[in-house]
C-alpha cells in the first residue's frame, strides 16, 4: 500500500469525458475506498485552477483530450508536489514509452486490478522535480524514433539514463544487471533491475546499438573497441571483455562488419 497511509489521498479527475470521469469514480469508490475524489476537470486549464485550490495528493490525467493534451499540465507548474497516474489508450509504442520512463499509467478501459497497483505505489513525499524529469524523458522517447532513455530503478527512485550510456545488459538469474559508463557528472555505475534479459531483449529489438551476443549479454555496439575471431569475445571500451557464444557469432561478426570504422575492422582478425 501506499507509503504514507496517515495522509488523506485526496485526487482530482481530469477528463473530457463525463462518463469516463464517473467510471474512474464508481472504481476508486469500489476498488480504492481510500482514494478521495475532490474535484473534477473537462480540460488543462480546469485542471490547473483544480490543482491550485485543492492541492490534490494525485491526479488522474487523461492524455488525449481537446484543446491542449494532458501532457501540457505538467508545463503549468514549476515544479510538481502531486503524484500523477496518467490515463491513455495510446498504442503499444507510446506505453512502451511509458514504461522505460517510470510514469505510472492505466490503459482505458481501465482494469480495476491495475488500478489497485498503481494507487498502491502512491507516495505523498514526492521529489518535486521527478515528474519533470520523467516527463522529459518520456517526451524524448516518445517523440524519436525510437527510445532514447531509460529510468533505472536505485535507492528508492530512479535515475535517468541516456540508452548511449548503457554498455552491456547481463542477465542474472530473474534479474539484469546494467552497466553504465561515466558521464561528465557521474562515476560508472552498475544497476541491478528486477527484469529479466529477454525483456530488455524485446525492449530495445528496434534499436540499431543493442544485440544480444550471448545467452546471458547484451551488448551495446558503441562500446565495443575490439572482437576477437580466435577468442570469440568483444573487447569493450573499459576493457572488459564479452564473450559472444556459438548460436550468435555470426550475426555478431556481420554486425560488426557492417558497423564498425575501418580502424576498427582492422582489428577483426586478432
Amino acid at each position: 500500500m501506499s507509503q504514507i497511509m496517515n495522509e488523506e489521498m485526496t485526487a482530482l479527475l481530469v477528463d473530457d469525458e463525463v462518463g469516463a470521469r464517473e467510471n474512474m469514480k464508481l472504481l476508486l469508490e469500489h476498488y480504492c475506498p481510500e482514494v478521495r475524489v475532490i474535484d473534477e476537470a473537462a480540460c488543462v486549464d480546469e485542471a490547473v485552477m483544480a490543482v491550485l485550490q485543492h492541492k490534490p495528493k494525485v491526479v488522474f490525467l487523461d492524455v488525449e483530450m481537446p484543446g491542449k493534451c494532458g501532457f501540457e499540465l505538467i508545463d503549468a507548474f514549476q515544479s510538481i508536489d502531486f503524484q500523477l497516474i496518467f490515463v491513455t489508450s495510446h498504442d503499444y509504442y507510446a506505453v512502451r514509452a511509458f514504461d522505460v520512463s517510470a510514469l505510472d499509467y492505466l490503459l482505458k478501459p481501465v482494469d480495476p486490478d491495475r488500478l489497485q497497483a498503481a494507487v498502491a505505489r502512491l507516495t505523498f513525499k514526492p521529489d518535486p522535480n521527478i515528474h519533470q524529469k520523467r516527463f522529459k524523458a518520456f517526451i524524448e522517447n516518445n517523440e524519436g524514433e525510437g527510445i532514447s532513455k531509460l529510468a533505472i530503478p536505485h535507492r528508492g527512485d530512479y535515475d535517468i539514463i541516456d540508452l548511449s550510456r548503457i554498455m552491456t545488459i547481463e542477465a542474472d538469474r530473474m534479474y539484469s544487471l546494467i552497466e553504465v559508463c561515466p558521464s561528465e557528472s557521474t562515476h560508472g555505475k552498475q544497476y541491478t533491475y528486477a527484469k529479466k534479459l529477454s525483456h530488455f531483449e524485446v525492449l530495445l529489438h528496434e534499436h540499431p546499438h543493442f544485440h544480444r551476443v550471448h545467452r546471458s549479454w547484451i551488448v551495446n555496439t558503441q562500446h565495443v573497441r575490439s572482437y576477437s575471431k580466435r577468442e570469440h569475445c568483444l573487447t569493450l571500451t573499459n576493457n572488459r571483455n564479452i564473450p559472444v557464444s556459438k548460436s550468435y557469432r555470426d550475426h555478431t561478426q556481420s554486425l560488426l562488419g557492417f558497423n564498425l570504422s575501418p580502424a576498427m575492422l582492422g582489428q577483426l582478425g586478432s
